[in-house]
């Protein structure tokens, strides 16, 4: 019972949460692009009773981050731990998903359509005007979380 009762507490924990920084965007996405409300996501692991264990350093100097997509919670550490103002890589659909699409058009993240051939050349172009504004690219070269 005590278990399940967490795990309603995480849901309801993540929906009201993510509604809220999402609102916060909203309001802040011209402010670098919405940094400091992105990097609430720390409050998540706080409020969920989760402790993180920061093994290493990010390196500050590096443009470009692959990594292979665990869960949920490699974006919710990124956006809370990384020094610097993140730039992710995402398919176009999920920027049209309702509400949660906000997320990632507001702080204008960079979304490409796998299915348009001139999509690698819209990517480039986008990745190179990030990499001019000082953004850090992130992407999950595998896609969905396996």
């Amino acid at each position: 019972m005590r278990a399940r009762l967490k795990g309603i507490y995480e849901v309801i924990l993540v929906g009201i949460g993510l509604a809220i920084i999402i609102c916060f965007i909203y309001f802040y996405r011209k402010k670098n692009n919405a940094r400091s409300t992105r990097m609430a996501c720390y409050r998540f692991f706080t409020y969920g009773g989760i402790t993180l264990e920061k093994l290493g350093d990010f390196d500050e100097e590096a443009d470009l981050i692959i990594m292979n997509h665990q869960s949920v919670a490699d974006i919710l550490c990124l956006e809370a731990y990384h020094p610097r103002n993140i730039c992710w890589i995402a398919k176009k659909q999920l920027g049209e998903i309702p509400f949660y699409g906000y997320a990632l058009t507001g702080p204008e993240m960079i979304l490409i359509d796998r299915d348009d051939k001139r999509g690698l050349a819209s990517l480039l172009k986008a990745t190179k005007q990030k990499l001019a504004q000082n953004r850090p690219i992130i992407i999950f070269p595998e896609g969905t979380r396996s």
